[in-house]
This record gives structure tokens, C-alpha cells and sequence, in this order.
């Protein structure tokens, strides 16, 4: 990570200790809630992070510097680390713990992920990430089958487990309808995605014009591996049926004997 540009400079890249630099600010002392994060027992403990190295991160920015504590970028902030490219206004990474705090228009993309947010943690020895709020778009051709278009997916917390690869989002809403305010959504306390596998959304309740219609008796789960969706809301407009809302029940009687049964309300 060395570079002739000075540290503090304009156009900068962490490279080197400077001379002299800002002193730590307590966000960047304090980057990241330790609650439920793993590797967070605490300094000199099972879960104490070793020093930060070049192998582990990259960071541009238009302005960075670095202390002995902390390494910190702002203005168009661009970090790479071996699991993710994260894009921010400012960044704050706390050389200790290896727990980084994003700010700003956050992006972080990784292997089938990425997701948007205006707050990131991210700890880079484990790869657990918390976003705030946060914010993702999955493309049909994600999903194997019984999705025709992209599913946008939000909500006021996601927090990626790595040890399980799965992301859990808190009050999380999941609409095909790319309004800022859908018209229409499916809004669960909890959603669970595991990549490359399924998405769950605990008890959802549709909500049609901010109107709650019904509750599911029952957890809906779309996999991203069967070739078709079991059972699958379909919501929308057109000129002919002007808004509408259908439900698909996928049915199979034989391996050349299946078929949608929808009812339409």
C-alpha cells in the first residue's frame, strides 16, 4: 500500500505514519456496537483482532490520514478488502479491533451481496457487517423460477453472519414496486436471506396503498434454487386490470402434470 502521494494530502491513499495527524475522533475509537458481533470477547481475548495490515485493506479517498489508532479517508472513500469493495463519504477504521464505521451514501458489494445504507460497521477479520438503514435490489434471474421482476428489498437494520452466510434484516418490507413509497409490499419483522439458497420473511403482512390486507398464517420462503416458487404474491398495474393482486399456488400432479392456480383480488 505505499505511495509517494503524503498521507493528509489531497487525491490520498493510506500508505505510511505520518508525521503528525488529527487525533482520533470517539466514533473512531468507538467504531462498531462489540453486541453480538463475532470476534468482540475483547482486547487480548479469543476475539482480539491482530494488527491491521496492507493485506487486508485498501483505502482512497481525496483526504485520508492515520494515527497509531485509527486510519480514516473522506470524500469519495473507496475501501477494498479481500471479501468486499465498500464505497462511502467518509470512513473510519479502528486499527486495534479491525472494525471499520462507513458514513454517508454507503455501498457495500461482495459475493452475491450488495446493499446500500447511510451507516456500515464492518469488521474485516470475520466479515460481519451491520448496515443503517439498509436497502438491495435482487434480480429475477437470482431467483430459479416464478419471478418475472426485480424484487426490492428494505429495511431498518441488516446484519450479515458470516459463520452461517446469511443476513438478517430487522422490519424489513420486500416489493416488486420501485416507488420510493411502493404502492404496495410484503413487510415482515424479520427477514432472513441466505445467498444462494432462499429468502424468508417471518409472518408477512401485505400491505396494498399503505392498507395491511391479511397476514400470512405461515413464514413465506422464495428459493433461489427450486425451479419454481411454491407460493408467490404477484402485485401490480396494467390497462386492463388497472391495480391488482394475485396470489400464485404452484401445483404438481405428476412430472408432466403441473400448473398456477391464482386467486385475484
Amino acid at each position: 500500500m505505499e505511495s509517494e502521494t503524503p498521507v493528509g494530502e489531497e487525491g490520498g491513499q493510506i500508505a505510511g505514519e505520518p508525521a503528525e495527524a488529527p487525533q482520533p475522533t470517539e466514533a473512531a475509537a468507538q467504531p462498531a456496537p462489540g453486541e453480538g458481533r463475532p470476534g468482540a470477547e475483547g482486547a487480548g481475548g479469543p476475539g482480539a483482532a491482530r494488527p491491521l495490515s496492507e493485506e487486508q485493506v485498501e483505502v482512497q479517498a481525496e483526504s485520508v490520514f492515520m494515527t497509531e489508532d485509527v486510519l480514516a479517508g473522506s470524500g469519495g472513500v473507496v475501501v477494498r478488502t479481500q471479501d468486499y469493495t465498500i464505497t462511502a463519504d467518509t470512513v473510519e477504521i479502528n486499527r486495534r479491533t479491525n472494525v471499520g464505521r462507513f458514513r454517508g451514501r454507503v455501498v457495500i458489494e461482495g459475493r452475491n451481496q450488495r446493499a446500500e445504507g447511510e451507516a456500515l460497521w464492518i469488521d474485516i477479520d470475520t466479515g460481519w457487517w451491520k448496515l443503517e438503514p439498509a436497502a438491495t435490489t435482487v434480480q429475477p434471474e437470482f431467483f430459479a423460477g416464478g419471478v418475472l421482476e426485480p424484487l426490492y428489498a428494505r429495511g431498518a437494520e441488516a446484519n450479515y453472519d458470516p459463520d452461517k452466510d446469511t443476513v438478517h434484516v430487522s422490519r424489513g418490507e420486500v416489493t416488486s414496486c420501485e416507488l420510493p413509497k411502493p404502492h404496495y409490499a410484503l413487510k415482515s419483522s424479520q427477514v432472513t436471506v441466505r445467498p444462494d439458497d432462499k429468502v424468508t420473511l417471518r409472518r408477512p403482512s401485505l400491505y396494498f396503498f399503505g392498507h395491511r390486507l391479511l397476514q400470512y398464517p405461515f413464514n413465506l420462503t422464495m428459493s433461489l434454487r427450486e425451479r419454481e416458487q411454491r407460493v408467490f404474491p404477484e402485485l401490480g398495474s396494467n390497462d386492463v386490470e388497472g391495480n391488482y393482486l394475485k396470489f400464485a399456488f404452484l401445483y404438481l400432479m405428476g412430472s408432466h402434470n403441473n400448473g398456477v392456480l391464482r386467486l385475484h383480488f
